[in-house]
């Protein structure tokens, strides 16, 4: 009960400010207005986001499901780990805007640069995440030092696949088992063998 009201008011603050902005423009929105639209408190409304920014994009901040790490470690290398890294990329990308608002974001990261600037911080934090993750439990299990480097290549690359994946099928991203990701890393192995 708790998590579904807690879901809902992340949508309401979204909604709200995602119109505000809209209606008004980013500077001319202030925090206050958005978390009366929402009918919450100011100092409700930064228990959800850190910022009007975040609000208007739908950025909380990223967690890492155990579960889905647990199950990347199970797996020999190859290309089924890096299809559990996709997921993961996937589950952990899940904490960014509702896939009903995506296109009017994308008008707002045209007319707002910061906007545009402040999802490919969260874009980065995400990757800094998942890498730290990956490092950690792969040092955990005995691999070499070395496999951040390979941590971050992959994970670089299996953002480009999810990248290529939502531009192709918006919302085949918002299943937790998206035929659209194994269509994309189809794409993306015959690519590499035609160079």
């Amino acid at each position: 009960m708790r998590e579904k009201h807690r879901e809902q008011t992340l949508r309401d603050l979204h909604r709200a400010a995602l119109d505000l902005v809209q209606r008004d423009g980013l500077a001319e929105t202030p925090v206050t207005a958005i978390a009366e639209r929402a009918g919450v408190s100011r100092r409700t409304f930064f228990n959800y986001y850190a910022s009007k920014e975040d609000a208007v994009l739908g950025l909380t901040p990223p967690t890492i499901p155990t579960e889905t790490l647990d199950s990347f470690l199970d797996l020999p290398a190859g290309q089924q780990r890096f299809k559990e890294i996709l997921r993961l990329s996937v589950a952990t990308l899940a904490t960014g805007p509702p896939g009903d608002s995506r296109s009017e974001i994308k008008d707002l990261l045209i007319a707002y640069p910061e906007l545009a600037a402040r999802l490919r911080r969260h874009h980065i934090d995400l990757a800094d995440l998942l890498t730290e993750a990956i490092t950690d439990r792969l040092a955990t299990s005995g691999y070499p030092v070395s496999s951040s480097d390979s941590a971050r290549a992959v994970i670089t690359l299996a953002f480009a696949v999810l990248s290529f994946a939502g531009s192709r099928d918006p919302a085949g991203l918002n299943t937790s088992d998206p035929e659209a990701i194994d269509t994309a890393l189809t794409i993306f192995k015959n690519a590499l063998k035609e160079i």
